[in-house]
């Protein structure tokens, strides 16, 4: 499988994973089970963003080298960091009992998944499907 694929695949995979962790928290709370899930969807969605981002530095390096080129990339990693930060704070809303930082987490994720909306039509921009 091509490296562009490989990325793609997984760039696809974690918004769908964060996509469907934001939508356990905001509609199924009422679900014993909601949290657990919110949990693992998310974690498990940092970290296939996590490797998308690996991949893509791989297959830059291989290709060209000139990393951070375009909006694409510059989006990616934004993307890729506020994604950490909204995990970070999920777990840190835990630790220290202030409400701003379960805010800041429950907006961060919407915006995550958005962000990554946009990287992707971003990047099949790049490719020329869109």
């Amino acid at each position: 499988m091509p490296p562009y694929l490989i990325h793609a695949v997984l760039m696809a995979g974690a918004l769908l994973l964060m996509a469907s962790g934001v939508f356990v928290a905001m509609r199924l709370r009422k679900e014993r089970w909601w949290f657990k899930t919110h949990r693992r969807l998310g974690l498990l969605g940092a970290g296939t963003l996590l490797l998308g981002g690996a991949t893509a530095v791989l297959m830059v390096a291989r290709a060209s080298g000139e990393h951070l080129q375009g909006p694409h990339a510059w989006l990616g990693l934004a993307t890729i960091l506020a994604g950490i930060v909204t995990a970070c704070l999920g777990w840190l809303q835990f630790r220290i009992k202030k409400r701003p930082i379960r805010i800041i987490h429950h907006w961060a994720g919407r915006a995550v998944v958005l962000m990554q909306a946009a990287a992707i039509a971003l990047g099949l921009r790049l490719i020329g499907i869109l």
